[in-house]
């Protein structure tokens, strides 16, 4: 899967864990209704779905900062051949 196509599927996913729309320059870790139970729904869907396994080292803060930084944590993830 390309980065573009993460992306929008990673807009997909928590836009409907959220109930509304979530763009390119939202600060995710802002966004009312994400929190660390939205953070592990939407990991735990990422590696269903994916069939990969988020690095461990990647689940910071860091990584939630906005789409842009989620995309790069899932294809580095991809990447590794992690299962």
């Amino acid at each position: 899967m390309n980065r573009p196509d993460v992306t929008a599927y990673l807009q997909r996913v928590i836009t409907e864990r959220l109930g509304r729309p979530v763009g390119m320059g939202d600060t995710l870790l802002d966004q009312t209704g994400f929190d660390s139970l939205a953070i592990v729904a939407v990991i735990d869907r990422v590696e269903t779905d994916l069939g990969l396994e988020m690095d461990p080292d990647l689940l910071v803060p860091e990584t939630f900062t906005d789409l842009g930084t989620l995309t790069e944590a899932v294809c580095r993830s991809d990447s590794r051949g992690t299962t």
